[in-house]
């Protein structure tokens, strides 16, 4: 399995539990990784994890003491490699991250 499939397949299996804890027993899809803990702890799981992480604050409570009350995935962002052999130049266009956005109150 290449590692594009993979982080497809383990993008998906974070987003379904999300989908269990945003939405209750009845739910719909959303694209986000699950929060961990308090919200300090959520945010150093998600950088742990390659993700780019923007935190909105609702309140001025410490990350320590706050809760996470919304994850939701921001914009894929890639770079342009090149690779120089002797004959010709190579471009590959790759995934060098993903931005997340996480709300605490």
């Amino acid at each position: 399995m290449s590692r594009h499939a993979f982080a497809v397949r383990t993008a998906g299996a974070l987003v379904a539990g999300v989908i269990g804890l945003a939405a209750g027993p009845v739910g719909t899809a959303a694209a986000s990784p699950a929060p961990v803990g308090n919200a300090q702890q959520t945010i150093d799981e998600l950088r742990a994890q390659g993700y780019r992480v923007i935190v909105s604050r609702l309140s001025n409570r410490p990350l320590t003491e706050a809760n996470v009350v919304g994850v939701r995935h921001g914009q894929d962002y890639s770079q342009n490699w090149i690779i120089d052999d002797e004959d010709r130049d190579y471009v590959y266009n790759a995934l060098a991250g993903r931005t997340v956005y996480v709300e605490v109150n």
